[in-house]
């Protein structure tokens, strides 16, 4: 839709809703992620990011201890870039990324294990994953299973352990009131054995997704085959997605950025490169309310006359 002044349409529309120009929409997290982690359109976020309850999050990354198992390390990347490597079969258009069921994840120095600890979670439901392990000394490739739990379970089927729970959830593109879930999420402690009798230099392994969404956020690995695990390095290429909320994340209230696309694109009506908002067509990734949003959540979503949503990735 075309909009000739688009400054006193989006200020009805606002009006017309209901919820005055101040509350047409929420904090835009997305900026600050590359995709939500699940299809409803919810990511992880750090502590400290919900200022109502700041101990709501996953922990600051680096070096953390297994919550389960603490004589494990793990290594979780930095918030403010990729920090997971990332498949995902997208199996409706609510949220992105397209499709992508293969990755590589990568060892910075090859890493000698008879085991390894994945952090992981998957989302939408649990995966089922095959792994191909390559080895620096010529061994042959082994190929083992790796099954991970949703994210949003209480009681794992798959996993070993808990790497880190965090006591809430993100709304990358919410609604007024609608930015925060708190509930216990957790990144999962899941161990493969290799089928080797010795450990071997691990370089590489190539992952193919089984279903729904995979995260693996760090790979420890033990000369045996029940640990402890320690933190291995992989390479940045081996993290494709920054599926975490920073804490130090500053969202412009979206009411304001509004106005400013708005009275942008009014008063500057020759420059087509200006954001505009749209007062109808919501793009393919954000969830169409009330029937399809949040499905997984659990909770009952606010319905509103008219969404506006303001493009934050162009």
């Amino acid at each position: 839709m075309r909009i000739s002044n688009p400054f006193l349409i989006c200020t009805a529309v606002a009006l017309i809703s209901g919820i005055g120009l101040q509350r047409a929409a929420a904090d835009n997290f997305a900026p600050y992620v590359t995709t939500p982690f699940d299809e409803s359109d919810l990511a992880w976020m750090e502590q400290g990011l919900n200022s109502a309850a700041p101990t709501d999050g996953l922990p600051h990354a680096g070096v953390i201890h297994g919550l389960t198992d603490p004589s494990s390390t793990f290594l979780l990347q930095p918030y403010t870039g990729n920090n997971v490597f990332f498949l995902s079969r997208q199996v409706s258009t609510i949220a992105p990324p397209p499709t992508k069921l293969n990755g590589t994840i990568t060892f910075a120095t090859p890493t000698p294990a008879l085991s390894l600890a994945f952090a992981a979670s998957s989302s939408d439901g649990d995966t089922f994953n095959t792994l191909t392990v390559h080895f620096a000394d010529q061994t042959p490739d082994a190929t083992v299973m790796l099954n991970v739990d949703d994210w949003a379970k209480s009681t794992p089927m798959y996993a070993t352990g808990i790497v880190a729970t965090s006591n809430g959830r993100v709304v990358v593109h919410p609604l007024p009131n609608y930015e925060f879930f708190s509930e216990p999420l957790h990144i999962w402690e899941d161990v493969v054995q290799l089928p080797e009798t010795a450990p071997h230099p691990i370089s590489s392994i190539d992952v193919h997704l089984g279903n729904y969404r995979l995260g693996i956020f760090g790979v420890s690995a033990s000369l045996g085959t029940s640990g402890p695990y320690t933190s291995v390095d992989l390479t940045a290429s081996s993290f494709n997605q920054d599926v975490v909320v920073e804490a130090s994340a500053l969202p412009e209230p979206a009411a304001l950025g509004l106005v400013a696309t708005c009275a942008s694109a009014l008063l500057v009506r020759r420059r087509r490169s200006i954001g505009r908002a749209q007062c109808e067509q919501l793009p393919p990734h954000v969830p169409a309310f009330p029937s399809t949003a949040f499905p997984h959540s659990g909770h009952t979503p606010l319905v509103f006359p008219a969404r506006l949503y303001e493009h934050s990735r162009q």
